[in-house]
């Protein structure tokens, strides 16, 4: 690497794939925790004699030599390092000074360092080995047998529902009566679509579980992934005063349905759920004087996505929620390197297909679209269903799509409380009106600075310490009260770097960089931005607005 790429990505400052160690005169451990966690999540680069702040300081050029073959014996070296990792580092001249970059590719392994387990958590290097499900999440993220792929034995054709076969054949005769699953019976059927293989491990012909998902019958699916299972939910309140969570609200939703049955009959479901309680909208298809159904446009695209995109390995459900003001979906994810993390925008999901066996069939059916036109029809329906309509997603430990409509009647159970409660509502809406931005802007969202309202430093330090009360857990109050105030700074200030926080509060490195990190693992704090500066996230707004 030339130091001008270096220089580049030194100013991108640390990230999930970025870490930057002073280090001047030796490797500390801190170093190979970082090197476990880049091989278990997604690679990485090191950076050794680079700060916090993005400064390079170097490392000393008589310890260089010592320092890049201590790093390599202990990388090397099985009591350290299970199993071995071949990294090797190099160093860089930059302006003058020395650093040592240390470039870690993913691993198909799961590795873990002096016996423990190491996972990339945006900045922060997490060890998961006493988390039984973190743990499992790890060696799933490496498995190259994806769920849907593996054989599941003693599964027979006979656990699979007829009425869904014929139901597909009836859809797809709708759209072509020359297809060719008329004429197929469900076993050639299940053959063409690729959910009928050869065990490697038996030598058998066996049945896949995206065999399952699609076809099996409900005692069937109960038996073989009894944790599987859909939520759709209404709730008749807007989101902002959903996420306060008052006890006073008594009630939390107002209809509920859990879907246990196969997705193609699980996606029904969740459709008739949106034509329940979202409304139909009067729209001309272009250049026609035909009737176009928008919910149908929009909706099928997001519960086939829910559906087929979801990683069905985890015992978690797949959620599709209706608020007052907006839509949203949740489900467990599994990492890929074809898409980022965090926040993405909607056009990044053109080219995403998360299980294609179960896509490929929903294709089929009408039901999922190639080639980003299911994204396109999305962006293009949005706003004529809600003219200020705003696409948000997340794509973390779990997969989050939200669409939010300005446009929709406000919350119509705010009048219900108090007088109080209902300013709040208001006021919290009013924070959504400024904060988002028009979905064909993708995701974006603006740094909205929660001191619009000026407050004295004593106040703003009474609403740190109660943010933190209510979030952090585990600290002592020396800690909790140095949070707090670094939660005030930013209340007051708006957004700030974490070097300008630093000085600001005359903090070391290792306090700083601690504190930000349990900060924004409590969802405190985010950062936003080019300058990766810290604001108050979404929920900190909203509850500050509730004291």
């Amino acid at each position: 690497m030339t130091a001008e790429e270096a220089k580049n990505i030194i100013a991108k400052g640390e990230g999930i794939n970025i870490e930057f160690k002073s280090c001047p005169n030796e490797i500390g451990p801190s170093v190979y925790e970082t090197v476990c966690s880049f091989l278990n999540r997604s690679g990485g680069y090191i950076f050794i004699g680079v700060d916090d702040d993005k400064e390079i300081v170097g490392v000393n050029k008589k310890n260089l030599e010592s320092m890049k073959i201590n790093f390599v014996h202990v990388v090397s070296d099985p009591t350290a390092f299970s199993p071995k990792a071949y990294v090797t580092p190099e160093d860089i001249e930059i302006d003058g000074k020395i650093i040592i970059l240390v470039r870690v590719e993913e691993s198909q392994y799961v590795h873990c360092y002096k016996h423990k387990y190491y996972d990339r958590n945006n900045e922060a290097d997490t060890n998961v080995t006493d988390n039984p499900s973190l743990v499992a999440s790890l060696f799933s993220r490496k498995d190259t047998l994806s769920y849907e792929n593996r054989i599941v034995p003693m599964l027979e054709l006979g656990d699979l529902d007829d009425a869904t076969f014929d139901y597909c054949r009836k859809l797809v005769i709708a759209r072509n009566d020359t297809h060719a699953w008329i004429k197929l019976t469900n076993e050639k059927l299940l053959k063409s679509c690729g959910l009928m293989a050869k065990d490697p491990v038996t030598g058998k012909v066996g049945l896949k579980m995206a065999a399952l998902l699609l076809f099996g019958k409900d005692e069937s699916i109960a038996s073989f992934v009894p944790s599987y299972r859909f939520e759709a939910v209404y709730r008749n309140m807007n989101y902002t005063r959903f996420i306060l969570n008052d006890v006073a609200d008594s009630t939390r939703y107002d209809d509920r349905v859990t879907i246990r049955t196969n997705i193609i009959k699980a996606y029904d479901s969740l459709m008739n759920f949106v034509y329940k309680y979202l409304p139909e909208k009067f729209y001309l298809q272009d250049g026609s004087t035909q009737r176009g159904d928008l919910r149908a446009n929009i909706f099928r695209e997001i519960i086939a996505n829910l559906c087929v995109h979801r990683e069905y390995a985890s015992n978690e459900a797949g959620f599709f929620e209706i608020f007052a003001d907006r839509v949203r979906t949740c489900n467990a994810t599994k990492f890929t390197s074809s898409l980022r993390t965090g926040a993405i925008s909607i056009d990044e999901l053109e080219n995403y297909t998360k299980n294609p066996l179960l896509f490929k069939v929903f294709r089929e059916l009408g039901w999922g679209e190639e080639l980003g036109s299911g994204s396109r029809n999305i962006k293009k329906f949005a706003p004529f269903y809600y003219s200020k309509s705003v696409i948000e997603i997340i794509n973390d430990e779990r997969f989050i799509f939200s669409m939010t409509y300005k446009d929709a009647i406000n919350d119509v159970q705010a009048s219900a409380g108090s007088s109080n409660r209902t300013s709040s509502v208001k006021e919290c809406e009013g924070i959504e009106d400024n904060r988002v931005n028009n979905c064909e802007d993708g995701a974006s969202i603006s740094n909205y600075n929660a001191s619009s309202v000026k407050v004295d430093e004593l106040t703003a330090l009474s609403i740190g310490s109660a943010l933190v009360s209510e979030f952090v857990s585990g600290i002592s109050d020396k800690i909790a009260l140095r949070m707090a105030e670094e939660i005030a700074a930013i209340y007051v200030a708006g957004p700030l770097t974490k070097m300008e926080l630093r000085e600001q509060l005359e903090l070391t490195d290792e306090q700083i960089k601690i504190d930000l990190r349990e900060l924004a693992r409590a969802k405190l704090l985010e950062q936003r931005g080019k300058d990766r500066k810290y604001i108050l996230s979404e929920m900190a707004q909203i509850k500050i607005l509730s004291f």
